[in-house]
């Protein structure tokens, strides 16, 4: 082996060594700081506003800004996300703490496609059939369809059909309701 070589090889592990000492030491250093405070972005292209922010901190509990009083190794972000994800009217949610200590929550809200009021309850869809509670603070404008869904008939069955007519601009501007009687007709 050449000096070359050698010289090659001790400063790759030098320089390796370094990385980790440096990223261990910035890392310890980092957790022990302070939260400096919550940014929630609402990612909602079509304005329907179902969920504010302010809705985000009181369901994160951070009305007292208490996250700027907890250490960022204190802060379960993955734990916080289940929670949100759990929200009915949030289609994903995705918390990190970024480089200048702040708690991140970025938010896409559920888009409904279609209002169902079936015999029992009143709720929206979102393209994938997921349902969101209907309250009298929301309102969008979707087609509603009306129809006794069970097990055997599903609210979600309906949802190529909405598709197709959200897709087409003459039925997109005609149907405003769809009904599904109890032998599927439509």
């Amino acid at each position: 082996m050449n000096k070359k070589n050698l010289l090659d090889i001790i400063l790759s592990i030098l320089l390796v060594t370094y990385m980790i000492v440096a990223f261990s030491f910035s890392s310890y250093l980092t957790q022990n700081d302070y939260c400096t405070g919550v940014d929630i972005a609402i990612d909602d292209p079509s304005n329907i506003n179902f969920i504010t922010s302010e809705d985000i901190t009181r369901e994160i509990g951070n009305e007292n800004n208490r996250f700027t009083s907890m250490r960022l190794n204190e802060i379960n972000t993955h734990k916080l996300e289940l929670s949100l994800n759990s929200i009915d009217k949030i289609e994903s949610a995705n918390c990190f703490i970024t480089k200048d200590r702040r708690l991140k929550i970025d938010i896409t809200p559920l888009i409904p496609v279609a209002r169902i009021f079936d015999s029992k309850e009143s709720y929206y869809i979102n393209r994938e059939g997921k349902k969101m509670s209907a309250s009298a603070r929301y309102h969008v404008d979707v087609p509603v369809v009306v129809g006794q869904f069970n097990s055997d008939i599903q609210s979600i069955s309906i949802l190529p059909l909405l598709k197709y007519i959200k897709n087409d601009s003459i039925w997109n501007s005609f149907v405003a309701g769809i009904k599904i009687e109890p032998n599927n007709d439509i």
